[in-house]
């Protein structure tokens, strides 16, 4: 089995952690080709990372690759027995990425295009904002797993986590989670975590690299 990554990415880094923690035979190597090579977009219909090599398939998607992983191994799997607290990870995966996640990108973009639109600026940042608020929601809900152990929430998250505190320093806002602070303390936790700290330090490095130093 081989997983195809690249260290930057928040969705490759999840399967990364997920691997290391369960010490799963699953080799991590750079896109055939690179990524974005037409000899990599082939190989899949999105063309994207992170994509598990298994069998003479390709799988794709951090989440379906995650449950897939799950279940190939049960007896490395994360994820808790209760199906309540199984159904409540899957809704923090779905609210991860479709919201959590995408109120970054008005952020990246204006790393890239630097508009110097400090008013759009402030508004992406209340989103983001409000979109972690949710989260400490969902934190305190009582069908929650136990967020002081390990577990499949680390591996989801953590990477996300790592660029909600990232991004949000380049422009000066470097006490992000400090309303919410259920989110707070479960991340200073994680990110400081022996399976989690490692995969954190090759994104920092992976993207120092893709950004120039």
């Amino acid at each position: 089995m081989k997983l195809y990554s690249v260290p930057h990415s928040p969705y490759a880094s999840r399967v990364r952690i997920q691997i290391r923690a369960g010490a799963l035979p699953i080799s991590v190597e750079a896109p055939d080709g690179g990524l974005g090579s037409d000899t990599f977009k082939a190989l899949t219909p999105t063309g994207k990372v992170p994509t598990l090599h298994v069998d003479g398939h390709y799988l794709v998607e951090s989440a379906a690759i995650m449950e897939y992983l799950e279940e190939r191994f049960p007896d490395a799997a994360l994820m808790p027995k209760n199906v309540e607290q199984r159904a409540w990870l899957r809704a923090v995966s779905r609210f991860s990425d479709l919201e959590l996640a995408q109120s970054l990108f008005p952020l990246f973009m204006e790393l890239r295009l630097k508009t110097g639109d400090n008013e759009a600026i402030t508004n992406n940042l209340n989103a983001l904002k409000a979109k972690l608020a949710t989260l400490e929601k969902f934190l305190q809900q009582s069908n929650a797993p136990d967020l002081s152990t390990f577990g499949f929430l680390d591996c989801l998250l953590a990477p996300v986590l790592f660029y909600v505190e990232k991004v949000p320093a380049i422009f000066g806002e470097t006490a992000i989670f400090d309303a919410t602070p259920h989110l707070k303390t479960w991340w200073q936790t994680s990110n400081q975590h022996a399976h989690v700290n490692p995969v954190l330090e090759e994104m920092a490095a992976g993207l120092a690299a893709s950004m120039g130093g």
